[in-house]
């Protein structure tokens, strides 16, 4: 059986409804999701924390910008999966922010589970696309001219690998 792998999350709500649903949906996924009613402390984790995941509701907060622009303009959350929870009429707004997602509210726990499904697709993608793995493997690169050189494989990702050798390529 395989081990899931354990997302972060951050989840920017005083609505007690949306975090009993989200609560129980993000405990589903095994997403460890803190929660933060005020934006000050969300903006510390967006600014500060690598975070998979960053629900926001949209007419729960306000300024709910900020946290989007916050989260898309810092290195390590620029990439992160960002989902809003919206009142019909929002959407857009939402959209042309930078959100990924939206759940409509009020949601109810099978609809926002369908949602956030459709997202942890994209949070698992994100996730290998900036994982790495240390290895230590030999390995021969044929260069052109060159010919066979001797390296080392130090890491690997989705996006490529890092090769280590005594001469430049």
């Amino acid at each position: 059986m395989s081990e899931r792998i354990q997302l972060d999350g951050l989840l920017l709500t005083k609505d007690t409804q949306v975090v009993s649903v989200m609560n129980q949906i993000l405990d589903s996924f095994a997403i460890d999701t803190e929660v933060c009613a005020e934006i000050d402390s969300a903006l510390d984790a967006v600014t500060h924390r690598r975070l998979d995941a960053v629900i926001v509701d949209w007419d729960g907060v306000s300024d709910p910008t900020r946290i989007v622009r916050a989260a898309r303009k810092s290195s390590p959350n620029s990439n992160s999966t960002i989902v809003a929870m919206v009142n019909a009429g929002s959407e857009t707004h939402a959209l042309l922010v930078g959100a990924n997602f939206m759940i409509l509210k009020p949601a109810d726990f099978e609809y926002a589970n369908r949602c956030m499904r459709a997202a942890y697709g994209t949070m698992l993608q994100n996730r290998r696309r900036s994982a790495r793995v240390a290895v230590d493997l030999p390995a021969i690169v044929r260069v052109v001219g060159v010919g066979g050189i001797q390296t080392r494989i130090s890491d690997l990702s989705v996006g490529g690998l890092a090769l280590q050798c005594r001469q430049p390529l």
